[in-house]
């Protein structure tokens, strides 16, 4: 669990944060909380520390008027935080308050001021040094005491922090913000029980407020007690019915409850009544209409959104990928375009694009943006393998696909994906011989890798290489139990030879576990079932086939062996036709079709060359 909301004693004003894994960070809401965000890296001011090793514990310090001219300067900057740059007003008030210093060296609230802006810039190292003496300095003040404690905490010292809390509370016991603090370390540490307890301790001390209800709450979502922590969350809006976080807790148990469109109705709440500018609920409320493909929904928020932001290239970028959700490609290139131009170093934009073009079939567009990609940067692994694959499917032109195999082979030898590449290449090029070669020189670097043992089995089956195909298709699936390609290519080679059908039957129920809809899966195991002589089942099975894959030539092929089978040849006669008018060049189902006396496949009625299942009325 990260952090607590906190409420700070010295101001009266509030900040809060993430409290669980599954809320987003809540936005700062006072300077003076001595929990905040890191607004930026690490600062060191270059200056020397005064000599504050030896100081003692003394009752006060005698500014001068030069100290606390910088004071007030220092103050003044931080004051000023909430109406310009954080950033350089912290920078600028932190330099006033050690010019303050070196007047007047004693000054425990001076070095109080310094630890909270080192502390709150990320450079805890400062931080403690100016909060331990400034604790030493004054060890009664509380402020002081609570600011070590998340000065610790930010270092990872939590136990520290924890004393510095606890000795806060004994000094102060309405001190509920250290209840709070403490509660925050016990969440952190999955001790929600004793979480409770502090926020509880930290109720008792305190006027009413929203704040720890929330915390409740949000504990009780931790805890999966869902019921109560939407009690805990709406006794906090009957305290302040536009406390945002509380909002947004009852939305993230609407999601846990799986209600949905409740929890869309309370986002949707925020951004209309509430805090139009609320990211966490605009964030949380994309993602719900990309769970449930609302696209058109996502498409509206971000346009609304970009309106109210229109330099905000991240939102520019969540609308491409709405549209690619949509499959709406030229559109969601006409949206990726513009930002690409203005963040020409962005490599990973113009690849994203140059995908785009791919599916969007404009191949030359897409060869040309990694041609781009490459020229800036030619040791794009990756790039070098998507280059290579267009060159191979779109051009058609080996020599040039196998030439970006090679220098992604160069710039990461000990990375397979170009050896499996080019062994793919090669294969489809009919040049098994350098294909078998290629994919076991990949091996080589990677035995483990199931894909390299699938597509080599692959090719040792074209080198008429039965053993050695069988071996590495049961390397691939003793890698990958779940290899259903293996699977299903073992098992169909078996039943499509006549040979240990059993175990080929077993082979493919396997691969349709993981693929129970993939219709050449379910052609295997119909073939397998008519080797085997049970043409019932394999009737069955291989109709579904058609259905699934209708323009596939070999199913229709199976489907009018097992109906010629059956004696079925009206439909075995409209079954091959089929498969002929899909694969004219399959000689021989042409010269079985003559010899079953079904005539020569060109007569055949042209309704019967339409791309749809054979129908079968009995």
């Amino acid at each position: 669990m990260a952090s607590f909301l906190i409420e700070t004693t010295q101001s009266k004003t509030f900040s809060f944060c993430r409290i669980t894994s599954f809320l987003f960070p809540f936005f700062l809401l006072s300077c003076a909380a001595l929990q905040n965000e890191k607004i930026a890296p690490q600062i060191v001011i270059n200056h020397n520390r005064p000599n504050l090793k030896s100081v003692g514990r003394v009752p006060g310090s005698s500014p001068t008027p030069a100290s606390y001219y910088h004071t007030i300067l220092g103050l003044q900057y931080e004051k000023e935080r909430f109406f310009g740059s954080p950033l350089e007003s912290d920078r600028l008030a932190l330099k006033e308050y050690i010019s303050a210093l070196e007047h007047d060296p004693q000054s425990a609230f001076l070095m109080e001021r310094i630890a909270a802006l080192y502390h709150r810039m990320g450079n805890q190292e400062d931080a403690l040094f100016y909060a331990e003496r400034a604790s030493r300095l004054s060890p009664a003040n509380i402020e002081a005491l609570i600011l070590l404690g998340d000065i610790h905490l930010a270092s990872g010292k939590t136990e520290e922090g924890f004393n510095a809390y606890r000795k806060s509370i004994q000094l102060a016991p309405n001190q509920r913000n250290a209840y709070f603090k403490i509660a925050k370390i016990y969440a952190d540490k999955k001790d929600f029980d004793m979480a409770e307890k502090m926020i509880y301790k930290g109720i008792e001390v305190g006027p009413p407020s929203p704040f720890p209800y929330y915390f409740l709450g949000s504990l009780s979502t931790e805890k999966n007690r869902l019921t109560q922590g939407l009690e805990f969350h709406q006794e906090a809006l009957s305290l302040n019915p536009n406390f945002e976080p509380a909002h947004i807790g009852i939305a993230v148990i609407y999601e846990r409850q799986g209600k949905i469109q409740s929890a869309i109705n309370v986002y949707r709440h925020i951004l209309n009544r509430i805090n139009p500018k609320s990211r966490q609920a605009a964030n949380r409320l994309l993602q719900l209409f990309m769970k449930n493909k609302s696209f058109d929904d996502a498409l509206s928020l971000l346009e609304r959104l970009f309106e109210e932001n229109p330099t905000n290239t991240d939102l520019s970028f969540q609308m491409v990928q709405v549209l690619v959700e949509k499959k709406e490609f030229s559109e969601a290139i006409e949206q990726l375009s513009p930002l690409v131009a203005a963040r020409q170093n962005d490599l990973r934009l113009q690849v994203y694009l140059a995908a785009l073009f791919e599916e969007n079939h404009e191949p030359d567009k897409a060869i040309s943006t990694y041609q781009a990609v490459l020229e800036k940067n030619p040791n794009a692994y990756d790039v070098r393998i998507r280059l290579g694959s267009l060159y191979f499917y779109q051009l058609k032109d080996v020599s040039r696909a196998l030439a970006q195999g090679e220098l992604a082979k160069k710039i990461a030898p000990q990375r397979t994906e170009a050896y499996l590449f080019s062994g793919l290449v090669l294969h489809e090029a009919e040049r098994y011989d350098d294909a078998a070669k290629t994919l076991l020189k990949g091996i080589e670097k990677n035995p483990t890798l199931p894909d390299l043992h699938f597509h080599l089995g692959a090719t040792f089956d074209k080198l008429k290489r039965f053993d050695d195909m069988v071996t590495e298709m049961k390397k691939a699936i003793d890698l990958d139990a779940d290899y259903a390609n293996a699977l299903n290519y073992l098992g169909y080679t078996f039943a499509d030879n006549g040979i240990r059908l059993n175990e080929a039957v077993t082979m493919i129920n396997r691969a349709l576990k993981v693929r129970p809809d993939d219709g050449y899966f379910i052609d295997s195991l119909g073939w397998a079932y008519y080797k085997k002589g049970e043409a019932k089942n394999a009737l069955r099975l291989l109709k579904k086939a058609a259905s699934l894959v209708p323009n596939d030539p070999v199913i229709h092929e199976h489907l009018g062996e097992v109906y010629l089978k059956n004696g079925r040849v009206e439909l075995a006669r409209e079954a091959w036709a089929r498969s002929i008018s899909l694969d004219p060049e399959n000689d021989t189902l042409i010269l079985r079709f003559k010899q079953a006396g079904f005539g020569h496949p060109s007569l055949e009625n042209p309704i019967r060359k339409l791309k749809v299942p054979p129908l079968d009325l009995h």
